[in-house]
């Protein structure tokens, strides 16, 4: 048998958590848990901003575009360039020069790629549907 949580959310529905072992709620709406939740809602709180400043201040918007990453490569770099010198900084600036080398070098290759087949496809003769052979196919 299913269980769900006795509360309603926001928008007067039943909320469908799983109550707690030792209760009718869920985690968020048991009362005894008041304290917790309110905390882990700051908590919460106090992450996204921490991350809209830290995509500010390092102009980094995320993963989604080849200059986002390249930006993020960029700054892990400069982060290992300011430490002490150490054999594992050493690796960390090799690690990186080496994975930004391979995402240049995919890159590049998806370009031509690319290019070779909008040459290709102008030369192609217009597909023509397939003829049924005696009858069967």
């Amino acid at each position: 048998m299913d269980r769900s949580c006795r509360a309603l959310n926001q928008s007067g529905q039943p909320c469908r958590q799983a109550p707690q072992s030792d209760s009718d709620f869920c985690f968020w709406h048991d009362p005894a848990n008041e304290k917790e939740v309110a905390e882990a809602r700051r908590m919460g709180g106090l992450n996204r901003r921490r991350e809209l400043t830290l995509a500010t201040v390092y102009e980094l918007e995320g993963l989604g575009t080849l200059d986002d990453i390249l930006r993020a490569y960029e700054l892990a770099l400069m982060q290992n360039l300011a430490l002490d010198n150490s054999v594992t900084r050493n690796r960390a600036i090799a690690d990186v020069a080496a994975a930004a080398g391979r995402l240049y070098k995919d890159n590049e290759m998806a370009r031509q790629i690319e290019q070779i087949k909008s040459v290709i496809e102008g030369r192609l003769p217009a597909s023509q549907p397939r003829k049924k052979r005696w009858g069967l196919f």
